[in-house]
């Protein structure tokens, strides 16, 4: 069984990846980055992108490893130029702090809006 699903939402500019409880950043981001960069790649427009990690249970290196996958590097999601936002979903302080620290330049400014719900990450990404 698959460790997350990753889905353009129909008639909505939103693409999600929703990491299930048994999601491993060292094992699973790889595979997740390419599955999702296959979608943005077939997109004719910018979109927001939100990353649903509720259900995720990790330490930090597994949050280190996640943020190295999807913030650096040729396949770097986070840099996608599809992606016009990010919102991520998270109540873990780690998660929380680390997410602000991809601001910096060695990750290549990475902003990102971090929520507690995917619903107020939905209705924001609706709004904008």
């Amino acid at each position: 069984m698959p460790t997350y699903t990753v889905e353009k939402l129909p008639g909505e500019p939103i693409v999600m990846i929703t990491a299930h409880e048994d999601y491993d950043p060292s094992e699973d981001a790889k595979e997740a980055v390419l599955v999702v960069n296959t979608i943005l790649d077939e997109l004719d427009e910018s979109v927001t992108f939100i990353q649903d990690l509720t259900l995720m249970k990790v330490d930090l290196d597994d949050i280190m490893v996640g943020a190295d996958t999807t913030g650096r590097g040729d396949e770097a999601t986070f840099h996608h130029p599809n992606i016009r936002e990010i919102i991520s979903v998270t109540q873990d302080p780690i998660m929380r702090n680390v997410f602000e620290g991809m601001g910096s330049s060695a990750y290549g400014n990475v902003r990102m809006l971090v929520v507690d719900t995917l619903d107020e990450a939905l209705a924001y990404a609706r709004q904008h």
